[in-house]
């Protein structure tokens, strides 16, 4: 196969793919647009407690709503019209990356909810999340380059958390838009670290209210793989408020693979 032929065939693949995740949005915005799942939800919903799980990109999010929608029956709604059809205003929720200061300022989600949830974060360290986050967005190649042509890329600026679980960079910014309201207050009543999530789950697993532990518990170790210096500026600049707020070591030696 020539090289002018394996390009278009790539073309294709990628043109297809548009067109099935259209499709598939399209019947996802169908079935929330005749408020069905809403109902559904407000009666699944009508015994739980309210949880608000803040999911910050790249930090174990996919692993813990796994957990929780298996024992509690969180719901995922990672698009305004899912939340506009699909949130009961009450049981357990995530709203994927979207920005939840946006979520009430247009009305489809209510402050005294997010208020009276528990409302909770995993956050992860700066080092590792950035390496972790150029992997993933590298496999699916929607990056090209190297780790340091990411960050030269990332620091330029990147799209802002918005009404979107991602689009084009959004999922580089620092964990801290997602958690932190337009007043400056945080949004999660408990943030808690992947670093330490082995040792934090007991807790976890007592404010949620949830019977099992995880199975997914975190037994990596080691340190963050050989970061350039420049990488190493970089990533101290673009996540400087990640490192003051969260409470994290500018020193990529401290940084435990997670």
């Amino acid at each position: 196969m020539s090289a002018s032929s394996s390009f278009r065939d790539r073309i294709r693949q990628a043109d297809m793919e548009t067109v099935k995740a259209g499709i598939r949005r399209a019947n996802r915005f169908a079935a929330y647009s005749s408020g069905l799942p809403r109902l559904i939800n407000r009666f699944r919903a009508r015994r739980s407690r309210d949880v608000l799980f803040i999911w910050v990109p790249k930090a174990a999010g996919t692993s813990i709503y796994n957990w929780l929608h298996a024992e509690i029956g969180m719901l995922k709604l990672k698009e305004p019209f899912a939340v506009r059809g699909g949130f009961p205003g009450r049981g357990p929720v995530t709203f994927g990356h979207m920005d939840v200061s946006l979520l009430i300022e247009r009305g489809l989600v209510k402050e005294t909810f997010v208020d009276h949830a528990l409302c909770f974060a995993l956050v992860r360290n700066p080092f590792s999340r950035a390496v972790s986050l150029y992997k993933y967005l590298h496999e699916r190649r929607r990056v090209t380059g190297d780790l340091t042509d990411f960050l030269e890329v990332v620091a330029q600026g990147v799209e802002a958390v918005g009404l979107y679980n991602s689009v084009g960079l959004s999922q580089a910014n620092p964990q801290c838009r997602w958690l932190f309201r337009r007043s400056g207050h945080l949004f999660p009543h408990k943030i808690w670290k992947v670093e330490e999530l082995e040792q934090r789950i007991p807790e976890i697993r007592a404010c949620i209210g949830v019977e099992h532990a995880p199975a997914f518990l975190n037994k990596s170790s080691g340190r963050v793989p050989e970061l350039s210096g420049r990488d190493i500026d970089l990533i101290r600049s673009i996540y400087e408020e990640d490192f003051e707020r969260l409470g994290y070591s500018v020193d990529p030696k401290d940084c435990v693979v997670a």
